[in-house]
C-alpha cells in the first residue's frame, strides 16, 4: 500500500521542471563575447612579446656578427700591410674578396673590380689604406647599434659622421680608446643613420 503512494511522487519529481537533471541539460557551456575578447587580447600581447623578443635577439646577432667582421677585416688588412711594409692608399675590398677572406657577417655584391662588401644591417663596409694606417668605414648604422659598435671597438680611434657617402674619414679626429658610453652617446646621437670610421 505504501509502495503505490511513493511511485507517483518519484515520477512527478523526475518530470518536474526544477529538477537537477533538467538544469544540467539546459545549462549552456562555452565562452561569452567578453571572455573571447580577453583570450584574443592575451594572445595578441603574447605574440607581440615573442615577436619583439625575436627582433631584439636578431638585431643583437647581427650587431655581434658585424663587430666580428670588423675585427676580422682589420686583421686581414693588418697582415697585408705588414707584408708590404705599409698600407698604401687604396681600398682592400677587392683584395679581401679575391683572397676569399670575406668574414661570415658580410656578403659580396657586384662584379670585379667594383665589388661591394655588404653587412647584415643593410649597409656597406669600405676599407681604405692611409699609408701608415688604414680605415674601415661602416655605412647605414642605426643609433642604437652605433653605440654598441662604438663601445666595443678595437681600433685606435673612432669617428662618426653623417650618412652622406661623400663624407671623408677624418684620420686625426674622433675619439681614442678606451671608449666610454658617454663618448658613444655624443657621437652616435648626432647622426642617424651613422657612418662609422674605425681608424687602425
Amino acid at each position: 500500500m505504501e509502495t503505490k503512494k511513493i511511485k507517483p511522487y518519484i515520477n512527478e519529481s523526475i518530470n518536474h521542471k526544477d529538477s537537477p537533471v533538467e538544469h544540467t541539460k539546459n545549462k549552456q557551456h562555452g565562452f561569452t563575447l567578453i571572455e573571447f575578447m580577453l583570450v584574443l587580447g592575451l594572445i595578441g600581447i603574447l605574440t607581440a612579446g615573442i615577436y619583439g623578443g625575436l627582433a631584439t635577439v636578431n638585431k643583437s646577432m647581427k650587431t655581434n656578427a658585424l663587430k666580428n667582421a670588423v675585427v676580422q677585416v682589420s686583421g686581414i688588412i693588418s697582415s697585408a700591410g705588414n707584408a708590404a711594409g705599409n698600407y698604401g692608399t687604396t681600398s682592400f675590398d677587392e683584395y679581401i674578396v679575391r683572397t676569399k677572406k670575406v668574414p661570415s657577417g658580410l656578403t659580396v655584391t657586384g662584379t670585379s673590380p667594383n665589388r661591394t662588401l655588404t653587412h647584415a644591417l643593410d649597409g656597406t663596409m669600405e676599407t681604405m689604406g692611409r699609408e701608415s694606417h688604414f680605415v674601415i668605414t661602416l655605412n647605414n648604422i642605426p643609433g642604437d647599434i652605433c653605440m654598441d659598435m662604438f663601445t666595443g671597438a678595437t681600433s685606435e680611434r673612432v669617428n662618426v659622421s653623417s650618412s652622406d657617402p661623400s663624407s671623408v674619414p677624418v684620420d686625426s679626429g674622433g675619439y681614442t680608446k678606451p671608449y666610454s658610453k658617454t663618448d658613444a652617446v655624443l657621437a652616435c646621437s648626432e647622426n642617424t643613420p651613422n657612418r662609422m670610421h674605425f681608424i687602425y
